[in-house]
């Protein structure tokens, strides 16, 4: 499986452990866009031949300025590059989660959430998966103390919660991936 994300995913240290047996590969790229995931899919995911993609972006774009629809039009030109060479690979889209340092911003994020998931509905190629509720608490305001620093980044037990939402249905689609005989790679950076 490929991972592929922004700093949110760079950061994590403990991914490989977080999801063993499955493996994978971090091909991550701290303050990217999806714009940058798509210019650079030739290089950085499609070469692998992944069995699943798990992708994470477009909270830089909204904190700079980028429209909810920006986001989800970005999210589909990078579906459509890495189809040029991975057909029917799955993708997971991984909800965009709140941040302290940018908890203005979240309405934005959740639009693009939903823009995303509507896309993604119905369709068995692509997967949306919501990890933001760790992120908020019960009255639905961020949970700093899951972030570094309290800001951005998230801490290990923010990681931990996020693996705790992703392995069992990253599990479900290895078993579907290779039961369709879709190789998965074993390569590890």
């Amino acid at each position: 499986m490929v991972f592929s994300g922004n700093s949110r995913i760079k950061t994590w240290r403990t991914i490989y452990g977080a999801f063993s047996p499955l493996n994978v590969l971090n091909r991550s790229i701290e303050g990217a866009t999806i714009a940058d995931f798509t210019r650079t899919a030739g290089q950085n995911i499609i070469p692998f031949n992944p069995a699943v993609i798990v992708f994470y972006g477009g909270d830089n774009e909204i904190a700079s300025g980028s429209t909810p629809e920006g986001v989800s039009e970005d999210f589909k030109r990078f579906v459509a590059k890495v189809r040029t060479g991975l057909p029917s690979t799955p993708i997971v889209f991984m909800s965009l989660i709140p941040s302290p340092a940018h908890w203005e911003l979240w309405g934005k994020m959740q639009k693009a959430n939903e823009l995303v998931r509507k896309y993604i509905e119905g369709r068995k190629d692509l997967v949306f998966i919501d990890v933001s509720a760790p992120f908020l608490d019960k009255g639905g305001v961020v949970r700093s103390e899951l972030f570094l620093g309290g800001r951005i980044d998230l801490n290990a037990e923010g990681f931990r919660r996020w693996a705790g939402i992703l392995k069992p249905k990253l599990v479900e689609l290895e078993k579907i991936s290779t039961a369709q005989k879709i190789p998965v790679s074993s390569a590890r950076r």
